[in-house]
């Protein structure tokens, strides 16, 4: 049955959760990586922007393979708690555990996008309740070589290319970061 739009406290789940977090909050990228390369992605394009004077950031992941379904997004949390050596398993846990791993972070915004459905939670909305929505496509348009995509805007300034290039450079997937290729045919390690 298809749902509709739904919040979630995501400060409640954060609260509860706290002993799965990672030492380092700024790791969850490697979550997100490990969720995206479970998950049957070919290539993932890391873009990270960082201004200075504001202290602010962006950073954004795309990528191909199958993404995640509407069932999959709305029932992000439900994954945490999931073990075992199943890729389907690990690729939803892995997501989730990333994502909450961000929102510890001081982030403004973070979104997931993929097969037409965006999960969001912006900082100020409802206490950070998070929606999940469908996206509409335009009749015609094109379809986007890395249609997927998770992202993330904040405060602060940390240090992901030095984690990207320590642990990611065997990925077996195309993993690019700033436009320089890490792993993949021909690159990193």
């Amino acid at each position: 049955a298809e749902r509709g739009s739904f919040t979630l406290a995501t400060d409640k789940a954060l609260a509860k959760l706290k002993k799965f977090q990672l030492p380092d909050p700024t790791y969850f990228i490697l979550q997100w990586i490990q969720a995206l390369v479970a998950s049957g992605s070919q290539s993932i394009e890391v873009r990270y922007n960082h201004t200075g004077l504001r202290g602010e950031f962006e950073l954004e992941l795309k990528f191909d393979g199958p993404g995640y379904s509407r069932a999959e997004i709305d029932g992000l949390y439900d994954h945490v708690f999931q073990s075992g050596r199943d890729r389907k398993q690990d690729r939803l846990r892995e997501l989730a555990l990333g994502w909450l791993s961000a929102c510890s972070l001081p982030i403004t915004q973070i979104i997931l996008e993929s097969n037409q459905v965006r999960r969001s939670r912006k900082r100020g909305d409802n206490n950070g309740a998070e929606t999940t929505q469908t996206i509409e496509q335009p009749e015609g348009a094109v379809p986007l070589p890395l249609p997927n995509r998770l992202y993330v805007q904040g405060k602060g300034s940390y240090p992901f290319e030095k984690i990207i290039t320590r642990h990611c450079t065997d990925v077996p997937c195309q993993l690019m970061y700033n436009k320089h290729l890490v792993s993949g045919i021909g690159g990193g390690g």
